[in-house]
């Protein structure tokens, strides 16, 4: 089925909206990375659900069956790029992860 109009927009501010948020991040020091961390990933999520509301239509397919990406697999992912971002130190996995957990469950 062809996506309306409305649905195709909807994807384009979204789009948009992530990639300014990531340029923002990619630009954030310090103080501001967390804040831009959170924004961040809500773009992400308001991105990926527009696309995923496209591509339903677009091939006619419910998503309901696909399962979506675990929180928990968010938190390993975001507290594996704040290690890497922070220089990779040793012995901060716990504080990594509990970082990770507060900003994930923070952008949801």
């Amino acid at each position: 089925m062809k996506p309306d109009a409305t649905m195709i927009e909807e994807y384009r501010r979204a789009w948009t909206e992530f990639e300014r948020t990531v340029r923002q991040y990619q630009a954030a020091r310090g103080a501001e990375l967390e804040a831009s961390f959170i924004a961040l990933e809500s773009a992400r999520l308001k991105y990926s659900a527009a696309r995923d509301r496209l591509v339903a239509r677009i091939l006619e397919a419910d998503l309901a069956h696909l399962a979506p990406v675990s929180e928990e697999s968010r938190i390993r992912s975001s507290a594996r790029l704040l290690w890497e971002l922070s220089g990779q130190p040793e012995h901060s996995a716990e504080c990594d992860w509990l970082r990770a957990e507060a900003l994930v469950r923070g952008a949801s």
